[in-house]
Parts: C-alpha cells; sequence; structure tokens
C-alpha cells in the first residue's frame, strides 16, 4: 500500500474549508433569527419603525384588527410599532346637512415612521351616500 503524504497546500485548504463548514449553520441561525426581509404580518411595523423608508413601511397596517388584538392571550408581535409616544391624531366630526353628527375622520401623523394614515367611522344612513374628501395641506412639526 502506497501512501502518499499530504501537501501542506491540501492541509490548509482542508483547514479552511473545516472551518467555514463549522461556522455556517451559527451565522445561519443569527441572520434567520435576527433579520427578516418581510415582516411577519401586514401590521408588524417594527422595520418600518427601525428604518424609516418605502421599502420598510409602505403597505404596512399601523395595527391588528381589533377583533385579533382582543381575542388574543398575548399581545401581537409589531402590532402598533409606529404608534408612540410622538403619534398625533386629528379628528374631524362627520355631520349632515342638519349639523347632526353621524361619524368621524381621524388622520393619524407618525412621526417616529415618517408615516401617516387615516380612517373614518360613519353610522349614518348609507342609502343617502356620503362623499368625504380629505386634503392634506402641510405635514405638523415632527416633536423630536
Amino acid at each position: 500500500m502506497n501512501a502518499r503524504p499530504l501537501r501542506f497546500s491540501s492541509v490548509i485548504v482542508f483547514l479552511v474549508l473545516g472551518l467555514l463548514l463549522g461556522a455556517l449553520p451559527p451565522v445561519a441561525s443569527h441572520l434567520l433569527t435576527t433579520f427578516q426581509l418581510l415582516p411577519s404580518s401586514p401590521w408588524d411595523s417594527r422595520p418600518c419603525h427601525g428604518h424609516p423608508g418605502p421599502d420598510t413601511c409602505d403597505g404596512i397596517l399601523p395595527s391588528a384588527p381589533r377583533d385579533l388584538r382582543s381575542s388574543s392571550s398575548s399581545p401581537i408581535p409589531g402590532s402598533a410599532g409606529c404608534i408612540d409616544q410622538y403619534a398625533k391624531q386629528f379628528s374631524a366630526q362627520i355631520t349632515d346637512t342638519f349639523g347632526h353628527q353621524s361619524g368621524e375622520v381621524t388622520l393619524w401623523w407618525l412621526p417616529s415612521c415618517s408615516s401617516h394614515f387615516g380612517y373614518a367611522y360613519y353610522a349614518g344612513d348609507y342609502h343617502n351616500g356620503i362623499r368625504l374628501a380629505v386634503q392634506l395641506s402641510r405635514y405638523p412639526k415632527a416633536s423630536r
């Protein structure tokens, strides 16, 4: 049996490959558990709060739906992550031609995420129809 000794360069290659292959599982585990390309839910705004911009904020809902929040035994991860102590809200009543209140429009400015959203609550007669136009002419100053 003719055994040839390993050359020094082969030993180095095997050592480097062993180090790289041994380091892959911890590195892969770290990347998979700490970095997410996509949020885990459509209302997980933690990436937006951390790095505000179109890539992390567009298409993210401000908070989980009320029925999901009330039925969950624990807080919904990432829900309302941008709604913090700096958030500002502006509300206006929806009234009919006789001055009777039939709803409310609320606009939110979220300076921590450089974002905004709004919602409308309407309890009026839908058969009469409603037309609502909201125009934001200027952003409020950031309070941070």
